[in-house]
């Protein structure tokens, strides 16, 4: 895969977003500007264009780089360089008015930033495009010294920004005839910024496009008990929406295989994402989440973002039998629809919905001790199902642990197992998300990490 590396000299990023905040990740738009400019400054080679013509046709590019950076604003006053009308007139020179400027910068170290495209360059271009590289300066304000190298990697299955349809963070991306739209006999331009396309990204640690996809609920409200009937039917949209749109349905999210019998490994989770954890927390359902599992093919992930996408397209709407109607979407900036509060290492996570236990527990006896011993051996037994460490401490109860959190007895929906909430320490850190219990594919189980490192 062809990659375009870029390492910050002075360790630092400096570029305003259109919405005077700093710029980041780095948009591919503006490296291809780079690029032209490096061209401008050179001997303006037809090899070279043509390189350029080829990069910016491709589709958008991969963006490894951290999820988030340090970040750093700061207004400089400058002064005005042309003269008012009234004192061109009147020959008078007046007190100069000053205008303040936005400088946003990230702090990005000595680790590079890389532009990932899935093709390969052709041998005629290459060398044409490590001169371009070579020969930049710049990458964002006239601070933000770069030292730029093209060449490829093997796989950018690592964390990063990925293109998505249903991603929140809006990024400029390059299209065909960027390098005829820059050039000096193009033409006049409507205004300084130059023409450009807006694509979706998320990021992703684990590589897999749509592990985590997350809507926000913008119409009606959910109780989290009722979380079992707000999940079930989520699926059956999903699935309606994607035979409407003639899209195959994954086996990861019917759940079945190819004879019509249950997947006996990880399927897709319906997660309703409840508001918990701190004191003013009210416990309602603010949006969903489908979880894809790691060990998916590419196949398989790209026809679960589909079917998604598809209900998305369609309105992203449930509508139920006593009226209640919601209504979803891209998520906002509450925390608890960022994925890296559901996601991030941690070794103590606790459940913020109650899990529903992988084997009966009760015997005749009732509730004794050697219940919670089997209680105990049951939450064993479903880490190990997910591939988790046995866990050091286990803190299980059927009252909520966090402030928001439903009490297992008001959960609504014909549970086969008992309910429980469970707090778990593991030896190691783990990265989440984290869904636990026999229904765990209708979210029951969702658990939130604790001590974040």
């Amino acid at each position: 895969m062809f990659s375009i590396s870029a390492t910050f000299l002075g360790g630092w990023f400096h570029g305003t977003a259109p919405g005077q905040g700093s710029e980041w990740p780095p948009h591919p738009t503006r490296l291809v500007q780079a690029l032209i400019a490096s061209w401008f400054n050179g001997d303006t080679d037809k090899s070279e264009a043509e390189a350029i013509r080829w990069v910016e046709s491709l589709e958008p590019p991969t963006i490894i780089s951290p999820h988030h950076a340090p970040e750093e604003a700061y207004d400089s006053w400058v002064p005005m360089n042309s003269l008012p009308n009234w004192a061109k007139s009147s020959g008078k020179r007046p007190t100069m008015p000053k205008l303040t400027s936005t400088i946003a910068g990230r702090f990005v170290g000595d680790d590079p930033i890389v532009f990932v495209w899935d093709v390969d360059i052709p041998d005629h271009l290459a060398p044409s495009m490590s001169s371009l590289c070579q020969r930049c300066t710049r990458l964002g304000t006239s601070d933000s010294m770069v030292m730029l190298s093209s060449g490829s990697v093997e796989d950018a299955f690592v964390g990063a920004w990925r293109p998505s349809p249903l991603g929140r963070t809006v990024i400029r991306t390059p299209f065909a005839g960027t390098l005829d739209h820059t050039r000096p006999d193009a033409g006049p331009m409507p205004g300084r910024v130059a023409p450009t396309h807006w694509t979706r990204y998320s990021w992703s640690q684990t590589g897999r496009p749509g592990r985590m996809v997350t809507l926000g609920l913008v119409q009606g409200s959910w109780p989290v008990e009722r979380t079992l009937l707000l999940t079930r039917r989520l699926r059956q949209a999903v699935m309606a929406s994607a035979e409407d749109a003639g899209i195959p349905i994954s086996k990861l999210i019917h759940g079945h295989d190819d004879f019509g019998a249950p997947l006996r490994t990880r399927h897709v989770s319906f997660c309703a994402l409840p508001h918990v954890g701190h004191r003013y927390a009210h416990g309602s359902v603010i949006g969903v989440s489908f979880v894809t599992p790691t060990g998916a093919s590419d196949e398989q992930a790209s026809l679960v973002s589909d079917a998604i996408a598809a209900w998305v397209d369609a309105g992203a709407t449930l509508g139920f039998s006593d009226g209640t109607a919601l209504r979803f979407d891209i998520p906002d900036s509450r925390k608890a629809l960022e994925d890296e509060t559901w996601s991030q290492p941690s070794r103590t996570w606790v459940t913020a919905v109650p899990m529903e236990l992988p084997r009966h527990v009760v015997k005749r006896q009732g509730w004794n001790g050697g219940t919670w011993r089997r209680v105990g051996v049951a939450i064993k037994r479903a880490c190990a199902y997910e591939g988790l460490p046995v866990p050091e401490n286990i803190v299980a109860s059927k009252s909520p642990p966090l402030v928001g959190s439903p009490h297992t007895r008001a959960m609504c929906g014909d549970f086969e197992r008992p309910l429980m909430h469970v707090e778990l320490t593991f030896p190691v850190t783990v990265e989440g998300p984290l869904i636990l219990g026999s229904s765990n594919h209708f979210g029951l189980g969702l658990m939130v990490p604790t001590d974040a490192s």
